[in-house]
């Protein structure tokens, strides 16, 4: 009697990384790249979306363990499309916490703090620019 639907959504994303480790195996990119994009669409989607509509906090940390658990596998794969989907689904659903959290403050606010946010980051991103270039050296031999 089970009415959830993510239920169905974590087997429907099960049987796609299952797919797309299968496509990997047999070097089809394109393929693979497609199940795996699909496969995490109908995960984190779902979860999203639910998270929206029910306005549950509970719907947020399934969204934050089932993104651990695809950009886990990502990482063990070498996929760079399973690492970097699952840490944006992850900012956007931090960020429809804060926004519904933080709905009542004034839009001025939130927008200056966000400013202030940004410009921390992007401070940062030149004080380790050296880093961040070693970095991307390093993911560009990752498969798609």
């Amino acid at each position: 009697n089970v009415q959830e639907i993510q239920f169905f959504s974590i087997g429907a994303a099960l049987i796609g990384l299952i797919q797309h480790y299968l496509l990997t195996r047999s070097n089809s990119k394109s393929g693979a790249f497609v199940m795996g994009m699909l496969s995490q669409l109908v995960l984190l989607g779902t979860t999203y979306l639910e998270m929206i509509n029910k306005n549950e906090l509970s719907y947020f940390f399934l969204l934050f363990l089932q993104s651990l658990a695809v950009l886990i596998y990502g990482l063990v794969i070498r996929s760079r499309s399973l690492t970097f989907f699952p840490i944006g689904f992850v900012i956007l659903g931090v960020i429809t916490v804060v926004y519904s959290a933080l709905k009542d403050v004034g839009a001025i606010f939130l927008i200056g703090c966000t400013g202030i946010l940004l410009l921390g980051l992007g401070i940062l991103a030149v004080l380790l620019r050296e880093r961040i270039a070693k970095l991307g050296e390093k993911l560009s031999d990752w498969e798609a």
